[in-house]
């Protein structure tokens, strides 16, 4: 064998390998999404009003959302009564919501 044709063999040999080694590479799949992750994304698309997203096995993200209306007095005092089997229920407005107080049956 001469020595451009011993060079043409090793040539051929190292670009089979590269292949190979760049063929195993590119089957090698990304990290699945996490449920966090997935949150996150819906919440960047849609915003605050997103309460779930799921991962569909072929790497989907599904978002749900739903948009909430406030309880009214009445509600959050028939919810208080309701809850706690009170006689006496008190409900008072505050920034988050509906604060129950009660006194309960005896």
């Amino acid at each position: 064998m001469t020595i451009s044709k011993a060079n043409g063999v090793r040539l051929a040999a190292l670009l089979a390998i590269c292949g190979a080694v760049a063929g195993l590479s590119a089957a090698v799949e990304a990290a699945p999404i996490t449920q966090k992750e997935a949150l996150a994304a819906c919440r960047a698309q849609f915003g605050k009003k997103v309460v779930n997203a799921t991962v569909g096995k072929n790497g989907k993200i599904n978002c749900q959302w739903m948009v909430r209306r406030e309880m009214t007095r009445q509600e959050a005092y028939e919810t208080c009564r309701k809850k706690f089997s009170a006689t006496t229920a008190m409900v008072q407005k505050t920034k988050t919501g509906w604060r129950c107080r009660y006194i309960g049956r005896f």
